[in-house]
């Protein structure tokens, strides 16, 4: 669809990417031509499956069509950047890249690698499902080459953009995002979290807590995932389940230094360290403020939310539903 208007029906999933490509190119020599200031989100499905690359990208990279996908991602992000160059506009142009969670491991080498870290996607406390490395690039505020390890949230995301216009916070709910320019620009070296809260689905699986004085980040983890033995996979074979028999409640919770234990191999022993008690106390403390900063809404996962729905499902040219614009992709110069 282009805003209320259906324009290919069935729609053919090789074509997304270098079509969305071509419509945030136009969009920004629109923005540059009104001298209007923007704002574009480009949300790729690579590397979800199915893994359907467009035709010049594929059998080009040495690691199948998950590889074929990554490259057609990044060719389409050059594209995007190449033409902020040509316009002008790279140096005062915030952008950011990053991706929503982990490696799909339970695909196998279809799903991708989350490197030395447990677990992948679907697992929201898993370090593997949720630790996402962010490239950010704005030449008139944030030093080249800078490297920021403090952990931040997505959520942030909103506040620093915020930010950067000049818009106010609403007042009226807890904003849990915070603007991370100063962090990102070096006016600080800290992360403006004193705990991130890492959730799957609705339930709270695990607990970062990044202390103010000494140089070590702890996570506490409530829930942990019944892997298969010896992998960090799900017995589903598809993704983690949030509860249930798939995930075991710690009773005391594991404790880890994942400053410099990144793996989670060594938990802290509950008996024996002194540590434990004083760093699970203040964690727990933060959550039972946190949940007292939740408003309780409408389950998002509910099935009703989940079927479909035949009667509210779009059609262009009733009855046969099938429409097709013709896009000319030849000006993106497209070689895999």
């Amino acid at each position: 669809m282009r805003n209320d208007d259906i324009i290919e029906m069935p729609y053919n999933i090789s074509t997304i990417t270098p079509r969305m490509t071509l419509e945030a190119v136009k969009f920004l020599e629109e923005s540059k031509a009104g001298n209007e200031p923007f704002l574009l989100e480009v949300s790729y499905w690579n590397t979800h499956t199915a893994l359907l690359p467009y035709k010049e990208f594929r059998g080009k990279s040495r690691h199948g069509l998950y590889g074929d996908s990554v490259e057609e991602m990044d060719w389409s992000v050059g594209v995007v950047m190449a033409t902020l160059e040509r316009l002008g506009l790279t140096d005062n142009t915030f952008v950011y890249f990053t991706s929503d969670n982990g490696g799909h491991i339970e695909l196998g080498d279809k799903g991708g690698s989350n490197g030395i870290y447990k677990g992948g996607k679907g697992q929201g406390g898993s370090e593997g499902g949720i630790r996402m490395p962010t490239l950010v690039q704005w030449p008139r505020k944030i030093k080249s080459g800078t490297v920021v390890s403090e952990a931040t949230s997505q959520m942030d995301i909103f506040p620093t953009v915020a930010d950067i216009i000049g818009a106010p916070l609403p007042q009226d709910r807890v904003i849990d995002g915070r603007n991370i320019l100063p962090l990102l620009g070096g006016a600080v070296d800290t992360s403006p979290h004193d705990f991130l809260f890492h959730y799957c689905g609705e339930y709270l699986h695990a607990v970062r807590y990044m202390p103010r004085d000494g140089n070590v980040t702890w996570k506490a983890h409530f829930v942990s995932y019944n892997w298969v033995p010896g992998t960090t996979r799900c017995y589903s074979g598809r993704l983690c389940r949030c509860a249930g028999q798939e995930v075991t409640h710690n009773n005391p919770p594991l404790l880890y230094d994942i400053t410099n234990d990144p793996t989670e191999d060594r938990p802290i022993s509950a008996k024996s360290d002194p540590r434990y008690p004083e760093v699970i106390d203040v964690i727990k403390n933060a959550v039972e403020e946190h949940a007292e900063s939740l408003t309780e809404v409408e389950n998002q996962f509910m099935m009703s939310n989940l079927i479909a729905h035949p009667w509210l499902q779009e059609c262009c040219n009733f009855p046969y539903c099938q429409c097709q614009e013709n896009v000319d992709l030849s000006s993106l110069k497209i070689s895999g």
